[in-house]
């Protein structure tokens, strides 16, 4: 019987919210809630209902200076004590912005444990 290597978690963005800016000016990466404890993975759809109505206003309000709004989903439903997943997964995101859109201002907008 051939063995299967198990999949490798990684963050990642979700779709920029609203219509991609040909120019992006800035970046703002929303960080949903999770759990203290949980090495589960976390639903893309609820993970990005807790932050959808912000993105969708932040996207709008921003769309003529260039603003791209992205939620970061991140690799495990729980903060995880020392581990602190989301907020490497943040990082990440962070880094994965500027690979992306280059020297661009960021802000990350926190909702319950993603505010850590």
């Amino acid at each position: 019987m051939a063995q299967q290597a198990t999949p490798v978690r990684a963050a990642r963005l979700g779709r920029v919210f609203g219509t991609e800016p040909t120019a992006v000016s800035g970046v703002v990466l929303l960080l949903p809630g999770g759990e203290e404890t949980s090495v589960r993975r976390p639903s893309p759809m609820l993970a990005a209902a807790s932050v959808r109505a912000l993105g969708r206003r932040l996207a709008r309000t921003g769309a003529a200076e260039g603003l791209a709004v992205h939620v970061v989903h991140y690799r495990y439903r729980g903060w995880n004590g020392s581990e602190a997943h989301p907020a490497r997964d943040a990082a990440w995101a962070a880094d994965e912005v500027v690979r992306r859109y280059g020297d661009v201002p960021v802000c990350l907008a926190g909702v319950d444990m993603g505010g850590r």
